[in-house]
């Protein structure tokens, strides 16, 4: 099977960054699977569990709503948090909703790069 490149970013570092054969996530629609060549867009990532498989091995994690940006080169998802499905839930605290509004805008920041990394010049 072939594979692609999937970067997963939280606001704290990247998470996850490596070539995959398949990746699933939720999305507000349901479920949605890729695989290379899928065809390119962003679109919203909802909570829940991500789930990659690596030369055929099959690993899952649980992340925070977040952006999945899919391009010709790979895969970016950003989220606020990620972790393996397989450790313990540990309580997030947030200490005030300034911290909340500053991941927020962090995450805005990303998409953002993302967008004017792709615009052809002759758009500006």
């Amino acid at each position: 099977m072939s594979s692609f490149f999937l970067k997963i970013a939280t606001p704290d570092r990247d998470f996850f960054s490596g070539k995959v054969e398949y990746l699933s996530v939720n999305t507000p629609n349901g479920r949605e699977g890729f695989m290379r060549g899928a065809i390119a867009k962003i679109a919203v990532l909802s909570a829940g569990k991500i789930e990659i498989t690596v030369d055929g091995q099959k690993t899952a994690f649980t992340c925070s709503d977040g952006i999945i940006c899919v391009k010709s080169d790979g895969i970016s998802l950003i989220t606020g948090f990620c972790r393996n499905a397989d450790e313990p839930e540990v309580e997030e605290q947030v200490s005030s909703d300034k911290e909340y509004k500053f991941a927020k805008a962090k995450i805005a920041s990303s998409i953002k790069q993302l967008r004017d990394k792709n615009l052809p010049d002759e758009t500006f």
